[in-house]
């Protein structure tokens, strides 16, 4: 019985995946109570073609390092789903992004516990997005490999964590929340860096014209960028802006956020102190609806605002699945009752 019900529960959850993204869904499950097409992430990588949409459910046990060949959407069911009623977390390992063989520009990573980093085996792996995830890299968290990559919505974090832009153009970074992390290695003017929350430690290295709007910094060191535009930030026990040979205006420097917890932790933040504080601002805020595009400055302003500390991905999602009826005869009728929610 169980395993007719996670099956049940794994497939309803991908039935509006299928329609949006027009492509074949495959699932992974490497749980004994819960059947899938695939018990192992990477053999189901290898055999799946380009475009295919690979759901991977959440599991106690991590997948491992994966090597991602092809142009797919990867979604796992998130780096903590409390929301649902399995609440398992989806965990990998580091995630080699290889060109070798097949053509991977377009591909997609969202809703995981990744526990290495993001990393380019090759050069021009171009038009990535790394949405919803939780990367705890103590090296680069994402290697980018190419242009017109986005990275957004992510927490990012660990000892020297860093978003390596490897001196590539058109890179997007949006409303991630980065502790001990910095951005590094970009010279492009179209890199665009906006809505973040920086936590402690240097907040860039090796950084040339870049653009910086409606981050917050906080006790986050902001120099070691030149020829750099800030519009609309915040420091908070973290330097001016701008400064050196930056240019920019309406910055808000060494002014509180008012976020809506009471209290800032200005050291020592782990993952359970920032999942627990809300993180939106106040009305009071120097932030609030100040942002260069009239909303707020931070991971809750801008055009992707930050949704919750869950990284459950942007599908349908059933949320609670009971069965009424356990015992069913053979050609008998199995009685299930579900909650969902729309893609957010």
């Amino acid at each position: 019985m169980k395993n007719i019900y996670f099956q049940l529960l794994f497939v309803l959850s991908m039935i509006g995946l299928s329609f949006v993204a027009g492509a074949t869904v495959i699932t992974v499950s490497n749980s004994v109570v819960s059947a899938a097409q695939y018990s192992n992430l990477q053999t189901a990588l290898d055999n799946c073609n380009v475009n295919d949409t690979i759901y991977v459910l959440g599991s106690v046990t991590s997948y491992g390092t994966i090597h991602i060949k092809k142009r797919i959407t990867l979604f796992g069911a998130g780096y903590d789903p409390y929301t649902t009623q399995l609440s398992l977390q989806t965990k990998i390992g580091t995630v080699y992004i290889d060109t070798l063989t097949f053509p991977i520009s377009g591909m997609k990573i969202c809703g995981f516990q990744i526990e290495g980093m993001i990393n380019n085996s090759n050069t021009a792996v171009k038009s990535v997005t790394i949405e919803r995830n939780r990367i705890n890299s103590s090296g680069p968290a994402v290697n980018v490999g190419g242009n017109n990559w986005v990275i957004r919505n992510n927490i990012l974090g660990n000892w020297v964590s860093s978003i390596n832009v490897n001196y590539y153009s058109n890179i997007l970074i949006l409303n991630n929340f980065i502790y001990y992390g910095a951005v590094v290695n970009s010279s492009s003017s179209s890199v665009l860096i906006s809505n973040n929350i920086f936590y402690n430690f240097t907040s860039f290295s090796n950084v040339s014209n870049a653009i910086f709007t409606n981050n917050i910094f906080l006790g986050a060191v902001v120099s070691g960028c030149s020829l750099c535009s800030f519009s609309s930030n915040i420091t908070y026990n973290s330097g001016s802006l701008p400064d050196g040979n930056n240019s920019g205006a309406g910055n808000f420097n060494n002014m509180n956020p008012l976020f809506v917890s009471a209290n800032i932790p200005m050291s020592g933040v782990d993952w359970l102190s920032i999942k627990n504080y809300d993180w939106h601002l106040q009305s009071s805020s120097p932030g609030h609806n100040t942002g260069t595009d009239g909303t707020d400055i931070g991971i809750f302003g801008g055009s992707y605002q930050f949704h919750d500390f869950t990284g459950t991905p942007p599908i349908p999602l059933i949320t609670i699945m009971n069965v009424i009826n356990s015992n069913v005869p053979q050609n008998g009728t199995l009685n299930v009752n579900f909650k969902a929610i729309k893609a957010y």
